[in-house]
């Protein structure tokens, strides 16, 4: 099908335009050149190989006069050229007693008259109506489609009676119920009035079927204005149930023979104005300010720009939890995801996924049991091997042990999986990470409850879970504090973050429901964040742009916060950092 559409460069000749491409129509744009000099063979031939003719002058900036000549000349060259169709969008402001009508005007309801005291605006659409039905033959069937006012945001003179009736409520409101139509829906029915079969020379109503009265109008309006203006519009939040109102235009033909019902709201449409409205003003300074900041990582994800392309990031515990879903986020970002757990099976459904997803990267999985220190090494090994960089090293990797385990090398568990190994990794790395890399540990809030006992490290006197693991994430929090002292204002950013309370696996280890204070946490899982809210704030330290430059920070979830002043004492941390070195060298 071929389409031409007249004045294709106003607001719904583009959308027109759109939709039938869409739809793999061909489509064509009849300039005003031609028209213009009255060429009627040259019109006649753009218009040869046409199925449609869409008429859109009513919006063409022309006087009257001009406008109908400009019709005329059009609908003779497409009876000429044997175009099938020819579409005319006119407006419902023809309609003469819409205020005094009892019911629902229909298309036969009674049309003003070309004379004195006629609305301009019915004026103008009545001449075009009378120049598009002018000489008409059966060689090219005509429909005309009578519409109100749009929903149309870009269009400033649909908006600015929307914006009087928000400044100035009902008393700048029309008296007849508001029927507007989304300019997305009128395309749909110029369409539908192209290709039905039955519509050929009939007039058609299309509106929305609902009627919104005008004190409804002012009352949603205003409480719009309020939502996008104030700076926390709690009690505008949801829209109330209004009561609707008996439509002026009667909408009932256009459903029966064109099969058309407008898919948009008219609550969005109004919303989109009144969005468009309130930015207008805030861009003039009449309103503040109070456009919600999208945090970096979300921004990133919803417009899939990649802040992490290039880049080589390593993610402990990957396999499951915080890790899984913080991979997956940072690959989306556009980085290369170097993912570490100790669960093959569970590291290749992971690859796959980053594989199969067209937003993410593809990644790579390394196995390895950071219980075990060889294994560390190891694994420190294999990514110098294949990368001689390294962006952003994320020690995840965590775990709660019900009972106390010691580890191959005679050390506790908890300890080991929550400090120890992130300890080795990160020295192991270090001098891979470029001075713009980062180090991230993940701690928690719970470390504010321990402190360290160097005589009984290893938990060996009286070992409580919930007690290891604060006591892990305090040495945590200690190193991470005495590494970035180290590195200092120009090596790798260095930085501790606890994602909260989160839903994960952690507690649900063999023997974890016998133990009362790790069941009382597991039951308060509803009140948890989900893994993937936690790796957006993990994936933060990496993005937004508030964090990423910062070092030495502690970050509890979205927000930089203080630390246990006990984590800070330098000296505690650089003996810390010596026995460390020790265990690490022993095992």
């Amino acid at each position: 099908m071929k389409g031409i559409i007249t004045n294709a460069g106003c607001g719904i000749g583009a959308r027109l335009a759109d939709a039938l491409a869409q739809m793999r129509w061909e489509v064509e744009a009849l300039d005003t050149g031609v028209a213009e000099v009255g060429d009627a063979a040259a019109l006649k031939a753009r218009l040869r190989d046409a199925d449609v003719l869409f008429v859109l002058e009513l919006h063409a900036d022309l006087p009257r006069a001009a406008r109908e000549d400009r019709i005329r000349q059009r609908l003779a060259a497409a009876e000429a050229a044997g175009v099938s169709r020819a579409v005319l969008l006119s407006s419902a402001e023809v309609y003469a007693d819409a205020a005094g009508s009892r019911g629902p005007v229909r298309e036969t309801a009674p049309l003003y008259r070309d004379e004195d005291g006629v609305p301009e605006a019915a004026r103008i659409a009545l001449g075009a109506e009378q120049a598009f039905q002018a000489g008409a033959t059966t060689a090219t069937e005509r429909v005309i489609l009578r519409v109100p006012d749009l929903y149309d945001r870009t269009d400033p003179a649909a908006l600015a009676p929307l914006r009087a009736i928000m400044f100035e409520g009902t008393a700048a409101a029309a008296p007849l119920p508001l029927q507007r139509l989304h300019p997305d829906d009128l395309s749909s029915a110029l369409i539908a009035a192209a290709r039905v079969p039955a519509a050929g020379g009939h007039v058609f109503n299309i509106a929305d079927p609902m009627g919104i009265g005008p004190d409804v109008l002012a009352y949603e309006l205003q409480r719009l204005g309020r939502l996008l203006s104030e700076e926390d519009p709690t009690d505008d939040r949801v829209r109330p149930e209004y009561p609707l109102e008996q439509p002026v235009l009667a909408t009932d033909k256009a459903s029966r023979l064109l099969d058309f019902r407008p898919r948009r709201s008219a609550w969005i449409g109004l919303a989109e104005c009144a969005q468009e409205i309130v930015f207008g003003l805030r861009a003039d300074g009449l309103v503040p300010d109070n456009t919600p900041k999208v945090p970096a990582v979300i921004a990133a994800l919803e417009s899939r720009s990649r802040p992490l392309a290039g880049k080589v990031c390593v993610v402990t515990g990957a396999t499951s939890g915080i890790g899984r879903e913080l991979a997956v986020i940072l690959s989306r970002c556009g980085a290369h995801v170097v993912a570490v757990g100790r669960n093959a099976t569970a590291g290749a459904e992971l690859l796959s996924e980053l594989e199969e997803r067209p937003s993410c990267m593809p990644g790579e999985f390394i196995a390895a049991d950071l219980s075990a220190m060889s294994e560390v090494r190891k694994l420190a090994d294999t990514i110098l091997a294949r990368h001689a960089r390294v962006d952003a090293l994320i020690n995840n990797a965590g775990a709660v042990f019900a009972a106390r385990k010691t580890t191959a090398d005679g050390y506790e568990a908890t300890f080991v999986v929550n400090y120890l190994a992130p300890f080795l990794l990160t020295k192991l790395l270090v001098d891979a990470i470029p001075a713009e890399g980062h180090i991230v540990n993940l701690s928690s809030e719970i470390h504010r409850r321990s402190g360290l006992d160097f005589s009984d490290l290893f938990s060996s006197r009286n070992y409580q879970p919930l007690e290891a693991y604060a006591r892990a994430k305090f040495a945590n929090m200690m190193f991470s504090n005495a590494l970035a002292d180290r590195l200092g204002p120009e090596g790798p950013r260095v930085a501790t973050i606890s994602p909260g309370m989160v839903r994960t696996e952690i507690l649900n280890r063999e023997g974890a429901k016998d133990r009362p204070e790790l069941a009382a946490m597991n039951r308060a899982r509803n009140r948890m964040i989900s893994p993937e809210k936690a790796g957006t704030y993990v994936a933060s330290m990496l993005i937004d742009p508030k964090l990423s430059g910062l070092t030495g920070i502690y970050v509890d979830q979205d927000s930089l916060s203080d630390i246990a002043p006990a984590t800070a004492n330098r000296e505690a941390g650089a003996y810390l950092w010596s026995v460390s070195e020790a265990l690490v060298e022993m095992a």
